[in-house]
């Protein structure tokens, strides 16, 4: 039906409808013009209706004969379903289908000169994931997102094939006739090759040699063993990669998301070139160098990215090109979860007091399933460590090397590896040669009597600098080039450092010195010209300071246009992109050779000046003139490639605008005031008050006229002291500058962008934003301690304030960042997608010295001093994407993982997995036997598809599935619980012996009844195969045999084994590989969940809410203690447990969580038979998996009764179907309140997303009412962790009105962050 609605008048009047429409019509798409109207998809149809024009439509299967009485025609070579499809226009007449299978359908629609619709044309392109969202980005460019897989990000484009078709005969006539006049010419020689003919035998003879000689040179490098993380270019990384287990099974997922316009087509049969080319074969010759190469990274990329994007040919036959270009991973859905052990040491880190966990969750469905490792923490790779002590801080910095000219220098610093170690002591100084081997050198050069304050690298890494406290060495390796003392009335604590410039700060604050280093240029010598600043004027001495090198083009003084301001807010991207002409071809003005040769000579590196003499596009350091000319020509050019390549359309080329580097020095005084100086004129440019407070974006106070942001109710006295400030260019090209400055509480992160509405000239055109995305810890919270107890518990030497945390990178394993140092470290790091990522490294204790560290050894690793005053040399764990919240690591199984679970004895996981089976004949059951009747399938007929279910296991050493563990369940029978239990053994000291239960149903159908079985598996040890390690365990079944009824879940309970079947519970002792029951109870409808806490028993109707049974050992029976007496559907459930006090967290179908609470005691309770609901709160999400964790110990030096505290409080962790992760904490009374009060005041106090009002979105939702009040009593985290996100004065306002300290309320969150921090 079709309606105009008319507003104003408001009505709508009917303009056109159409009736006799499949029942399952779920979507209409407007067809654009020139085709017009309407495109009705239905589950096994595809109609074309239109205004006035005879309707067409097709039948996809042959399921529309009864179900419709709309004239279809019938699709020849095609069965398929749009059942759950999403379908996009990517152009007027070709729609996008992707089906719920995960096939990829092009749909080409063809109309005649009426605009009637004649036929639809289908392509079968490929096979990706499975949708949930269809979007066109741009030209070419299409966003499949999906809840079930990863989503991706893909590159359509379909060649007209006329104009290729075309194009080719063409070029075939020409060379033909080009040939027979050849052939017909007087003097050709028929014995004799063309090329001889033509340019004689000797050329010939040369070519073909040096043909061969390439050819050889390149095979070597051809030939890459697939899941390397490492070039070939480098053997002695991909040693050390492969030294380690796990790297040589899965590969990055880095590399898994860069396609470098490689096109997948699919296409196996291809012919690979010949190994040893002969003289005589001259073509083979030719093309092996780059068949071979191509072929090699066509094979790559299909393996990397097999499960996302596989391309079918007879997209290539249709030529058609599809792409991968990004993947963003997904946790959703998490099917299952677990803990288990880590697949490497834990004894060598300081921070083990504590035991080590990872997370595994179950996610994906069919080809997407995987299995997700999380991690909290980083935790580095220890190569190895020494213990050294007596240091308190470690330098690394690069040796003189030979280069031919400034690019080639550029190039080898990525790879340049360190050659001095220095390490820093309280009265001297340690000097290594690093190599093969680690050396101390006796006589370095360097200043060795002394205590060092800094030590780094000038003069593009050729020269070295050392500052120590009264003195600075300027070294070219380890011959002494320049050395003065310093007499300054004050030690230097402080230097920061921007090739070419130096910044020195002393002890008192109050005097500053610039050092900068000058070349020679006639002899090449260097030399420090040392500048003293006058800061008489500044009454506040300075406590941080640091130097920054920009190259990103915003800190700039001069007034632009918002033009120009969009392009350095930009970072200096200029886009180039062929336009459509209205008219001719312009006339393009060839620049001139001497302009040529200076804008070559303006090329700072290799790739500008072949851009700027080979390439057609635009680049950024061309006049205006060159670059008008080059775009015209260079659009001109796309044009002719359009008519030529079959309307190929140009895609958008970037070029990042080379800026010149500028110099900048920030300083912070103790009074709260940040300023910005020019370099090396110290210009006042940028002046920023009170900027301890936090604000959210940092203005010029010189600048602005709005001072109402400066009424700061904290006294600048009370105001925290900035102890450090590091300022850095991060991201692509260091485009994005970052500031960071460090408290003694809080850690800020500010980010600039371009701000051109300024009102003083000579000052920066900026701003500073607030990044609100981390909550860093810098130190032990209170805990409730006293000030005595709490140095006792966590004291220990203190560090100067003016040491150096926060550490800056370029290289560690292929990320640049900051690396924040202390009682909890930190990394920052810039990711590929421009997302600052921040990821804690707790588990080596205080890290007090940090430093990159690239070796032969240890290839782009860094160095650490821990508490226990090891030195430890380490590299990023290369398996783990460091793109997300927490680091994961993505292992595709390929089928849909339903259960996982950790057994302890063995250290391997039981999967139990599913694929869909087409179903081609129905079983009869009758009695003990059963017969098959085939399915009859017709013309277009689709089959129907059940589950095939199997158990595997899988070892944690390298992922990998474990050879002849296979158990394949039988047809129809589906595995509907699977857990690790410990039954009571006499084989064992402690008495009990883990397996794995698994409990299985027969789905026949619906005259059927039901049956299931009980299977008991035993993981055994026995002597591997030779060559195949992973083959010393074993799957042995110790019982399996059939029930009354459908067996629905399993646990444990004091040794015996507990199982719902039917209606019934049952008790089981296993004895002589049979079980022999013991004990039963009748139960409610369905029981899908049961959880045993010594003889308590916690067990999940799916219709009857949850009831809590007791086993009583002396007596062997089985008793119902209490249970919820209303309806609720729960989802799963699990014991909260704090100390002496137990309760029970329920899950249900409408995404709440409820708390209930056994309280005999209470009159509600009815005599404890009924659960007293005494929580709830709605979380919004299902959560299917919950799993219990004590609470973490913050430190090994805790006091005892602190200690036991936390060792009897239980942290209830979940996870949902949307990919979510979060847990349930108890906490104490006064805690409770505090907090509460401190919510209610954020509720009012933020401004909220979109509007909406947390605390209406957590209040619970049913199905039915109830007549009770909710409950509450929960507390939102995420909004409570949003005060430290608040400026001072926000914070300082909060907690006045709910009558406590920040310090009090900032201890609060920091407790529970810490004793939470798992895994």
């Amino acid at each position: 039906m079709t309606l105009s609605l008319d507003v104003h008048q408001r009505v709508h009047p009917h303009i056109w409808s159409i009736n006799h429409l499949p029942f399952n019509t779920f979507a209409a798409l407007p067809v654009p013009k020139p085709v017009g109207g309407v495109l009705i998809l239905a589950n096994n149809a595809l109609i074309h209706l239109n205004q006035g024009l005879p309707p067409y439509g097709i039948s996809l299967n042959s399921f529309n004969r009864s179900n419709t009485s709309f004239p279809l025609k019938t699709y020849d070579g095609l069965t398929i379903s749009l059942a759950g499809c999403q379908a996009c226009f990517i152009s007027n007449n070709k729609i996008l289908l992707s089906l719920c299978t995960g096939d990829l359908y092009l749909l080409n629609l063809h109309n005649d000169t009426t605009r009637s619709l004649r036929t639809f044309n289908f392509i079968h392109l490929a096979s990706s994931v499975i949708c949930t969202t269809l979007t066109k980005c741009e030209e070419g460019f299409l966003f499949l997102g999906s809840r079930l897989s990863h989503s991706v990000l893909l590159y359509f484009y379909e060649k007209d094939k006329s104009k290729s078709e075309a194009a080719n005969e063409k070029s075939t006539l020409n060379s033909n006739q080009a040939l027979a006049k050849l052939i017909a010419s007087p003097g050709f020689d028929e014995t004799i090759s063309e090329d001889e003919w033509l340019y004689g035998a000797e050329f010939c003879a040369l070519q073909k040699r040096i043909k061969l000689e390439q050819v050889e040179r390149v095979k070597p490098t051809v030939v890459l063993p697939e899941n390397k993380e490492e070039e070939q270019q480098q053997p002695s990384e991909e040693q050390q990669q492969n030294s380690t287990e796990a790297s040589s099974v899965e590969e990055k997922p880095e590399e898994k998301e860069q396609v470098d316009a490689v096109k997948v087509n699919g296409d196996d049969d291809a012919e690979k070139p010949s190994k040893e080319p002969t003289n005589d074969d001259e073509e083979a010759v030719e093309e092996a160098v780059p068949m071979e190469t191509e072929t090699e990274e066509q094979q790559m990329v299909v393996s990397a990215t097999d499960h996302l994007l596989r391309v079918y040919e007879s997209a290539e036959k249709e030529q058609c090109l599809l792409v991968l270009c990004d993947t963003l991973f997904n946790l959703s859905p998490c099917i299952s979860s677990c803990l288990g052990e880590p697949n490497f040491s834990c004894d060598s880190w300081a921070n083990v007091q504590d035991f080590e966990v990872e997370l595994i969750t179950a996610g994906g469905y069919e080809q997407a399933g995987a299995l997700n490792i999380l991690q909290r923490t980083i935790k580095p790779q220890i190569e190895t460590s020494f213990h050294l002590p007596g240091c308190s801080d470690a330098w690394t910095v690069y040796g003189p090397t030979n280069y031919a000219d400034e690019e080639a220098q550029r190039q080898q610093h990525q790879q340049q590896p360190h050659e001095f170690l220095i390490l820093n002591q309280e009265e001297a100084t340690i000097v290594f040669q690093v190599g093969q081997e680690i050396n101390e050198l006796e006589q370095s050069g360097f200043i060795t009597q002394s205590s060092t304050v800094f030590t780094g690298n000038l003069g593009a890494n050729k020269y070295i600098l050392q500052v120590c406290s009264h003195s600075v060495r300027l070294l070219d390796s380890t011959h002494e080039l320049q050395h003065f003392p310093l007499d300054l009335g004050s030690p230097i604590v402080h230097t920061s450092l921007a090739d070419p410039y130096a910044v020195l700060m002393t002890a008192n604050g109050q005097q500053v010195l610039l050092l900068c280093l000058i070349i020679d240029s006639k002899n090449g010598s260097a030399r420090l010209v040392v500048s003293k600043p006058d800061l008489s004027t500044a009454r506040s001495k300075i406590t941080a300071l640091c130097v920054y090198k920009d190259v990103s083009g915003l800190f700039s003084t001069e007034n632009t246009s918002s033009k120009t301001a969009a392009e350095s807010n930009g970072g200096g991207v200029k886009t180039r992109k062929s336009a459509a002409k209205s008219g001719g071809k312009a006339a393009t003005k060839t620049p001139s050779l001497a302009s040529t040769l200076s804008n070559l000579n303006c090329a700072s590196t290799a790739d500008e000046e072949d851009e700027l003499l080979y390439s057609d596009s635009t680049v950024c350091f061309l006049g205006p003139d060159e670059a008008n000319a080059e775009k015209d020509n260079s659009a001109g050019k796309d044009e002719e490639e359009e008519e030529e390549g079959g309307g190929a359309k140009d895609l958008k080329l970037t070029t990042m605008a080379a800026q010149e580097p500028t110099f900048w020095l920030f300083f912070v005084r103790q009074n709260g005031v940040l300023e910005i100086y020019t370099l090396p004129d110290f210009k006042l440019v940028y002046l920023v008050k009170n900027f301890p407070l936090g604000l959210r974006v940092l203005v010029d106070s010189i600048q602005t006229t709005d001072h109402s942001f400066h009424n700061s109710q904290v006294d600048a006295s009370s105001m925290p002291i900035t102890l450090e400030i590091l300022a850095l260019g991060m991201g692509l090209n260091q485009t994005r500058p970052f500031l960071f400055a460090r408290f003694e509480e809080e850690l800020f992160i500010y980010e600039a962008f371009a701000f051109f509405e300024s009102l003083v000239d000579n000052h920066l055109k900026l701003r500073f934003r607030r990044h609100l995305a981390h909550n860093t810890l810098l130190h032990y919270p209170q805990l409730g301690l006293s000030k005595e107890e709490y140095e006792s518990t966590f004291g220990g030497k203190p560090r100067p304030l003016t040491s150096s945390w926060l550490r800056p990178f370029s290289n560690i394993g292929g990320y640049a960042g900051v690396f924040l140092c202390g009682h909890f470290p930190c990394w920052f790091l810039m990711t590929p997608r421009g997302e600052l990522r921040a990821h804690s490294m707790e588990v080596d204790g205080v890290v007090t010295s940090f430093a990159m560290f690239n070796n032969i050894s240890c290839p782009n690793g860094f160095l650490y001093f821990n508490e226990e005053e090891e030195l430890r040399f380490s590299v990023l764990p290369s398996q783990f994407d460091l793109d997300g919240h927490w680091p994961t690591r993505h292992v595709h199984i390929g089928s849909t993982v339903r259960f996982v679970g950790y057994h302890v004895e063995s250290k391997t996981y039981a999967l139990v997995m599913s694929r869909q089976v087409k179903v081609e004949r129905i079983v009869r059951v009758g009695g003990e036997e059963k017969d098959y009747d085939p399915v009859e399938a017709g013309t277009g007929y689709i089959h129907a598809t059940t589950e095939q279910f199997e158990l595997q296991l899988v070892s944690p050493v390298s992922w990998e599935f474990i050879p002849g563990t296979a158990i394949p369940l039988e047809e129809w029978e589906h595995v509907t619980c699977m857990k690790n239990v410990l039954l009571s053994s006499e084989g064992t000291s402690s008495g009990l012996k883990g397996y794995v239960a698994m409990g299985t149903n027969y789905n026949y159908g619906e005259d059927v009844t039901n049956r299931g079985r009980i299977w008991i598996l035993d993981i055994i040890e026995v002597v591997p195969e030779p060559g195949k390690p992973l083959t010393k365990n074993k799957i042995k079944t110790t019982y399996c045999k059939d029930q009354k009824g459908p067996v629905t879940t399993l646990c444990q309970v004091k040794g015996y084994l507990l199982s719902a079947i039917g209606q019934k519970i049952y008790i089981w002792q296993l004895k002589e590989s049979d079980l022999i029951g013991i004990a039963f109870i009748d139960a409610q409808i369905y029981v899908h969940t049961a959880i045993s806490l010594r003889n308590l028993i916690l067990i999940a109707d799916v219709h009857k809410s949850i009831s809590l049974l007791r086993y009583q050992e002396e007596t062997r029976t089985l008793s119902l203690v209490s249970r919820d007496q209303k309806q609720l559907q729960v989802f799963s459930c699990e014991y909260m447990i704090d100390n002496s006090q137990m309760s029970f967290v329920v899950s249900d179908t409408s995404k709440n969580l409820i708390i209930y609470s056994y309280q005999p005691d209470m009159l509600e309770s009815l005599g404890g038979t009924k659960l007293l609901r005494r929580a709830d709160f709605h979380f919004g999400a299902n959560v299917n998996s919950f799993f219990r964790i004590r609470c973490s110990l913050p430190s090994k030096r805790m006091d005892s009764r602190l200690k036991q505290t936390y060792l009897r409080r239980h942290i209830t962790m979940f996870s949902t179907l949307n990919g979510t992760l979060g847990y349930l904490l108890p906490i104490s009374e006064k805690t409770y309140r505090r907090l509460l009060m401190l919510q209610n005041l954020l509720t009012t106090n933020l401004q909220h997303i979109a509007g909406l009002n947390p605390k209406a979105y957590r209040m619970i939702r049913m199905q039915r009412l109830d007549l009770c009040n909710p409950s509450k009593n929960i507390l939102d985290g995420d909004l409570l962790f949003k005060y430290f996100n608040l400026s001072m004065n926000e914070k300082v306002e909060l907690a006045r009105k709910i009558g406590t300290s920040i310090k009090q309320v900032v201890d609060d969150l920091q407790e529970i962050q810490c004793i939470s921090s798992h895994f």
